[in-house]
């Protein structure tokens, strides 16, 4: 931390909220596919970071795989 410039910063304890969407699709009996999109709101114990410049945070996954 000294070396990257920013200040020091001690959050606490917190908790974000999120809304999580899934979607699942299955192509053959034995190929699917699946995604999954996420937002989180986070806490002002994060968002107030030096390092952080945003209130909101979002992640997407996609896969898919073959069942036996």
């Amino acid at each position: 931390a000294d070396r990257s410039g920013f200040s020091t910063y001690s959050p606490g304890a917190s908790w974000d909220p999120y809304v999580e969407l899934v979607a699942n699709y299955q192509f053959t009996e034995n190929w699917y596919a699946a995604a999954v999109l996420r937002v989180s709101k986070l806490s002002s114990k994060i968002s107030d970071s030096p390092i952080m410049d945003k209130e909101v945070s979002g992640a997407a996954l996609i896969g898919g795989g073959y069942r036996f």
